[in-house]
């Protein structure tokens, strides 16, 4: 092995180990190029390899696109079955699949660009891997997901200060007011998360504001209707407790009365989404992956965004993409009604994930090795 190629036994703390400036991006470029291969083909053959309870709403969706008059109670989905319509999909699920596909892997692309030019570790590529395939899963095919795409696509993009964040949250409200009335409260919590992380940017003022946020609610939902906070959650079950979508439903953890009962409730729900081992639970190798993954995912958002916060120079698009992300997931707390659900929702938010995990400003520093390294290949 010459000297041009070597690698450095110093390389470490979980970086890919570098034969030249280049080399683990190339690398790593590869392996996300197959991930997203295997991503378009796991569209295409969606069908043989899911159960039919994954195309509930897909077959719904394009039997509006096509013109069928029925499910007139569900006004989101004739909007997306008549944005369909009208890009000509109706009769070409494989077509929209793959079209719903790409256009997740441009926001992935946007959300890290210029990653690959700088050290490359082997969690990092795992993350965005597993972003990939999760995202194809659940967006390569008729959905309303697929237009969460544009709200995502602001958030990870260079627009700054007040004409950014106006933007992105009229892109929320509009996307609440079209297609799922929750994103309004969605774009409220967002702004509340902004405020407080301008007032002390740490991780821990998200811990206990998100806490507080969901008590607030609890006291408002109980004032002004009665209900506990997982209300509509509850409502959505009522009809599914025998039914095919049962297997991964959520259920009250307590189930006691009152405010205290919901909201306890709630934040349950919430712990178990960043800790999946109720998920897990539930069995099948879908969900054992898909726990493993968000397992990893949220302990890598965690440590790399409160790294980000604590940067001398923060960059604000950090603040702004991680408040999008506890806002969303405190409403999925709240409302999703099963698992499954909570998967479908989170992916079009993925390319969030990935830009906390590979943005400049929250990456893990080089070690001395390889940066001694990359700085050698350089010079020659």
């Amino acid at each position: 092995m010459s000297a041009s190629t070597a690698v450095s036994p110093r390389v470490g703390h979980g970086a890919v180990p570098q034969a030249g400036p280049t080399a683990g991006g190339n690398l790593t470029a590869a392996v996300l190029a197959a991930a997203c291969g295997a991503g378009v083909l796991l569209t295409l053959l969606r069908d043989e390899i899911l159960p039919a309870r994954y195309s509930y709403d897909e077959l719904k969706i394009q039997q509006i696109a096509q013109g069928y008059g029925g499910f007139a109670e569900d006004r989101s989905f004739h909007l997306v079955g008549t944005l369909y319509r009208l890009l000509g999909l109706a009769d070409s699920p494989a077509l929209a699949g793959v079209l719903g596909v790409l256009a997740f892997f441009a926001v992935v692309l946007l959300a890290g660009r210029g990653w690959l030019t700088r050290p490359v570790r082997v969690l990092d590529v795992a993350v965005v891997t597993g972003a990939l395939l999760l995202g194809s899963l659940y967006l390569g095919h008729f959905s309303k997901d697929v237009f969460v795409l544009p709200v995502v696509a602001l958030a990870v993009s260079r627009l700054r200060g007040m004409r950014g964040e106006l933007l992105l949250v009229a892109a929320m409200v509009g996307y609440g007011v079209g297609f799922r009335s929750y994103w309004l409260l969605v774009a409220a919590l967002y702004v509340a998360a902004r405020c407080a992380l301008a007032l002390r940017p740490r991780l821990s003022t998200l811990v206990v504001g998100s806490l507080v946020a969901l008590g607030v609610l609890a006291v408002a939902f109980h004032v002004l209707y009665g209900w506990r906070l997982d209300h509509f959650r509850t409502a959505v079950n009522v009809g599914r407790l025998d039914g095919v979508d049962a297997a991964t439903m959520i259920t009250p953890a307590f189930g006691l009365g009152g405010v205290a009962g919901g909201w306890l409730d709630v934040v349950v729900v919430l712990v178990s989404f960043v800790v999946p081992v109720l998920l897990a639970a539930k069995g099948g190798a879908l969900y054992l992956a898909a726990s493993a993954y968000l397992a990893v995912m949220w302990w890598t958002v965690a440590a790399r965004s409160a790294r980000g916060l604590r940067a001398p120079r923060r960059d604000e698009r950090v603040v702004r993409v991680l408040a999008l992300l506890v806002a969303f997931t405190l409403v999925q707390s709240m409302f999703e009604p099963d698992y499954g659900s909570y998967l479908r929702h989170l992916a079009p938010l993925l390319p969030a994930v990935v830009f906390l995990v590979v943005n400049r400003a929250t990456a893990q520093p080089a070690s001395p090795g390889a940066a001694r390294l990359a700085e050698s290949g350089r010079s020659r």
